[in-house]
């Protein structure tokens, strides 16, 4: 058994008290209804008309809020605009190309390929903080 780095396992513990804390909420409205999302259940975020489509793991929700303000309330470690329309969640994706980015449910967002290199550097940056690595002996 190897030993225990203990300033890697600090900063695990870290990152899972980050994603569990009370910070992971934002208010919203939708449908004239005030709602409190829980930002581990957004996939993504799609601008649409002059307000936003949240796609949450189980609805999805239409609302007045502007794509650029979600993208200023939920954090940037987890979430990148990777086209004009689209402000994803790294949580869900399975994979991504040049151009689209798949999610766990096989909806799809698009990716600019001005942004695409920026977002395998965040996307890859996201992995090593949040998503534990397992290898088999």
């Amino acid at each position: 058994m190897k030993p225990i780095d203990i300033k890697k396992l600090s900063e695990a513990l870290d990152n899972l008290l980050k994603l569990y804390s009370s910070d992971n909420y934002i208010l919203v409205t939708a449908n004239d209804v005030l709602k409190r999302l829980n930002i581990n259940d957004i996939l993504y975020v799609e601008a649409r008309n002059k307000g936003s489509l949240v796609r949450l793991r189980n609805q999805t929700l239409s609302c007045s809020v502007l794509l650029s303000d979600f993208q200023n309330k939920i954090p940037n470690d987890r979430f990148f605009r990777s086209h004009k329309s689209f402000l994803v969640g790294f949580k869900y994706i399975t994979e991504f190309s040049s151009s689209e980015i798949v999610f766990c449910n096989g909806e799809k967002a698009k990716i600019s390929r001005y942004r695409l290199n920026d977002f395998k550097k965040s996307y890859f940056d996201y992995m090593k903080r949040y998503i534990f690595e397992v290898r088999l002996p």
